[in-house]
């Protein structure tokens, strides 16, 4: 190899890089946010209840550019697309940290949920060609970020309150890091096409396979799952479990350190064992300790280990999932992304609200019971997946075929 080409290929790694760190930074972001927003009402004179429209534009924001992924990558390459991300990212931290009223913030978090979404697709993308690992143990790998930046995202709010600081110091430190990856990814070379994907099948052809649509449910309910039992884990802890506020606050750091620590070792269990087998085995984790959390929600100290095994069977299922439909549509990885992600996260929409309303209605342990029939529902389908490849076209029987020489099946 020249030394051109080698300089090329180190460069086409910065593409890499740069998506961790965007990645670490939306985790970073989801941390701290909650544990800011009381600090954004007191320094702004905004009640808390509009301030609680933040979360819904972001994901709103997340959606759009998510949907788009596919013609994104189309119009503007990898690379182009990654300095759009890190772009419309730091423009929203920037108008966060600046703005002083309602409209301001939402458009604000708009910003950051659009380039967070555009991320989502090419970064997984540019992953999938550049890891020298198996899909599902690079997918693990940067997802790894994320959960490492939820769990050290309320520690930076902490920091600030303890210090003095605005809430805003933390949106201008996103600034600066946006800026940064921009400046990385703006010196990377641009990723080509691999020949498979250059002769890829027409789109409809990939939207009409049974297949693509049972991977992306898994993802919907996975995604919904994750994000009801997240966001109201903190007020079951409290009502159900009858925790003081300290203990259901570590209670979701437990949660956070289960997910990050299950996709470290995820990576590795990846390598040894079929990622079917491991994704399956992780789901049924998660959905056992959500049934026993829901059953008998005071146990002590003991709720806090199912919280965390809970956090633990979370984590691996997203990457691993995602790695195994990109290997079943390999020449077709923007399309089946766009669609997986945008379907799981249509689920991360859906599920907060219906499990907030259940608790209203019916309780706060119905709801989590609801968490838990989503789990059940998940792990279902899952195991339908690679029974339908009998009933599939040829193309996609070749392609199953090609995946299970690399995975092994259930």
């Amino acid at each position: 190899m020249s030394e051109s080409n080698s300089v090329g290929s180190d460069r086409k790694h910065y593409l890499l890089l740069a998506n961790y760190a965007m990645v670490l930074l939306a985790g970073l972001n989801t941390g701290w946010i909650g544990p800011l927003i009381p600090a954004i009402s007191k320094a702004r004179d905004i009640p808390l209840t509009e301030l609680g429209a933040l979360l819904s534009v972001q994901y709103t924001g997340c959606l759009l550019t998510m949907s788009l992924g596919k013609k994104t990558v189309d119009w503007l390459g990898i690379k182009g697309s990654l300095v759009v991300a890190s772009t419309i990212a730091g423009a929203g931290f920037l108008t966060f940290a600046l703005a002083t009223s309602p409209d301001f913030l939402w458009f604000g978090s708009l910003l950051i949920g659009a380039g967070t979404g555009i991320n989502a697709i090419v970064g997984t993308l540019v992953v999938l060609r550049l890891a020298r690992e198996n899909s599902a143990t690079a997918l693990n790998k940067v997802h790894l970020f994320f959960g490492l930046g939820a769990l050290l995202g309320p520690l930076v709010a902490w920091t600030a309150h303890r210090c003095g600081w605005q809430y805003n110091s933390a949106f201008f430190f996103a600034t600066i890091a946006s800026i940064a990856i921009l400046i990385l990814t703006v010196k990377a070379s641009e990723l080509e096409k691999r020949p498979e994907e250059v002769n890829a099948p027409r789109s409809i052809e990939i939207l009409k396979s049974p297949g693509l649509w049972l991977y992306s449910l898994v993802m919907f309910f996975y995604v919904g799952i994750e994000s009801g039992a997240t966001a109201w884990l903190f007020v079951f802890l409290r009502e159900a479990s009858k925790m003081p506020h300290a203990e259901a606050s570590l209670g979701m750091s437990m949660l956070w350190i289960g997910l990050t620590a299950s996709r470290h070792f995820c990576g590795r269990l990846c390598q040894k064992y079929p990622p079917p087998t491991v994704a399956l085995s992780f789901m049924l984790l998660s959905a056992l300790s959500l049934l026993a959390l829901t059953v008998n929600p005071q146990l002590g100290l003991f709720t806090l280990g199912l919280v965390a095994l809970i956090g633990f069977g979370f984590g691996p299922v997203f990457p691993t999932v995602l790695a195994l439909v990109n290997n079943r549509y390999d020449s077709s990885a923007a399309l089946v992304s766009t669609v997986a992600i945008t379907t799981g996260f249509l689920g991360g929409m859906i599920f907060p609200y219906s499990v907030g309303k259940i608790f209203e209605q019916a309780g706060i342990v119905s709801g989590m019971g609801f968490v838990t029939a989503g789990a059940v529902l998940m792990i279902l389908i899952f195991l339908i997946i690679f029974k339908k490849a009998k009933t599939e076209s040829p193309q996609e029987k070749t392609i199953c075929e090609a995946e299970e020489s690399k995975t092994g099946s259930l």
